[in-house]
């Protein structure tokens, strides 16, 4: 998350019940490893050095993707947005993406980096490090990294409203790569041989602005810090989150994950904000302010006896638009479209860049995931069924999916997608009805 350079500001503490909340989880997440260090020091087998194997490895995988829209001849997004599309009512997109990931390791180092390239013509070509950061074992239970690195905090599959230090993830593509942040991060990680204690980890981690001093400096006060501790209990996930900036974005959160039986897990997450950005839309603008609020999400994955997986999950976020303001939203790019002043249609365009801030813009969804391997005996094949549900104004997102895979280290996937709802609903005012994508898929 980006921030503003202060020059000169004085360094402010939490609230004085935050203050103490925080203090309490830090204290207790010390003691514990303190009192397991000291009083099962009979029963505890260190973990493992961090890399097990020494030299360099090369990995990643090449796309070659063809797309094609349908365009939604009702949704006055389009006729903003895609005013210069011409009277054709499907358009296609070409592109290869190429995600290369390089290792190198010994007993006691590691370097990662990971790059993403991404070519359409020779003006549209892009090249970006997603990650780039080194990591020392301080011994068996400590590690340091230092670098560009992606965060995965949370026990959420398609949201994760506690990964505070996490990239925006895609609900609509939840596994695709991410690019990291800079960032400083101490691990501790100890097992021990108790059911009721059987492993800790914690994580203590300092998150440079984004924007510099001169391009080149940081300045010490607005650098931000957060903390993960891990515990695993009784065989349940229990996780703690914590992140604190002297702006007063002051946020906590918890998640777990347990399995319940052989066959099914379930997991959640809740983050308290004392101040996150929240949005509305009235008088043709969106308006932006900061207010206390949570976040939570509830989930469960189900494999039976057939191996059809089963991901389900309920979203909330206090801080999305609600129905009613996307309804206003659409509204005003019609008025823009009837007035046909280039003005008033450059600024409509402008707005709905910014109103689509996120890929969760509302309050309340549902996602789900039905995946079968192998239907009907056919070998390689993968059929699924992705489906995203804004309950606030009911439109929806749904998307089969085919993955095949008759090769070693190849893969062909085809990609579909629908958008259902009223054309003042998130769906519903897409620029697309639908799209259709080609995946060709190489590993390495």
């Amino acid at each position: 998350m980006p921030y503003r350079p202060a020059i000169s500001k004085e360094l402010k503490l939490p609230g004085k019940s935050w203050n103490h909340v925080i203090k309490g989880v830090l204290s207790t997440a010390s003691l514990l490893i303190i009192i397991g260090s000291v009083t099962a020091q009979d029963y505890t087998f260190d973990i493992p050095d961090l890399n097990t194997s020494s030299g360099l490895s090369l990995s990643g995988h090449l796309d070659g993707r063809i797309k094609g829209l349908g365009l939604n001849s009702d949704s006055p997004l389009r006729l903003v947005q895609m005013s210069d599309a011409g009277s054709g009512n499907i358009q296609s997109q070409w592109l290869s993406e190429l995600y290369l990931d390089g290792d190198y390791q010994t007993d006691k180092i590691a370097l990662h980096i990971g790059t993403y390239s991404r070519y359409e013509t020779p003006t549209t070509s892009t090249f970006s490090v997603f990650e780039l950061y080194n990591r020392f074992s301080l011994g068996q239970r400590f590690n340091l990294a230092f670098g560009k690195q992606t965060s995965n905090w949370g026990k959420g599959y398609a949201y994760n409203p506690a990964g505070f230090i996490n990239p925006p993830k895609d609900p609509e593509n939840p596994e695709l790569a991410r690019e990291g942040q800079m960032l400083l991060k101490l691990g501790y990680v100890q097992s021990f041989s108790r059911p009721a204690f059987q492993t800790v980890d914690m994580e203590l981690v300092l998150l440079p602005p984004t924007t510099l001093l001169n391009d080149r400096y940081v300045d010490p006060a607005e650098i931000a810090i957060a903390s993960k501790f891990y515990v695993l209990s009784m065989d349940t996930d229990l996780e703690l989150y914590q992140y604190f900036h002297h702006s007063g974005d002051q946020r906590l959160g918890v998640g777990f994950s347990r399995n319940i039986g052989p066959s099914i897990e379930v997991h959640g997450e809740y983050a308290k904000y004392d101040e996150k950005s929240s949005y509305s839309f009235s008088s043709a603008s969106i308006q932006q302010t900061n207010k206390a609020g949570s976040e939570f999400l509830v989930g469960l994955r189900f494999i039976n006896t057939r191996l059809t997986t089963t991901i389900l999950e309920y979203y909330h976020s206090d801080f999305g638009y609600s129905s009613s303001d996307i309804g206003k939203f659409s509204d005003n790019l019609e008025n823009a479209i009837l007035s046909q002043d280039p003005v008033i249609l450059q600024t409509a365009r402008a707005l709905a860049q910014s109103f689509f801030f996120t890929k969760n813009i509302g309050q309340d969804y549902l996602y789900a995931k039905f995946s079968q391997p192998e239907p009907f005996d056919i070998l390689y094949l993968t059929p699924s069924l992705q489906g995203i549900i804004n309950l606030n104004d009911r439109s929806l997102l749904l998307s089969p999916i085919i993955s095949y895979k008759p090769y070693v280290n190849s893969e062909f996937i085809l990609w579909s997608t629908v958008f259902l709802g009223d054309s003042d609903s998130e769906y519903g005012i897409k620029s697309a009805d639908w799209s259709l994508e080609l995946w060709l898929r190489i590993y390495f």
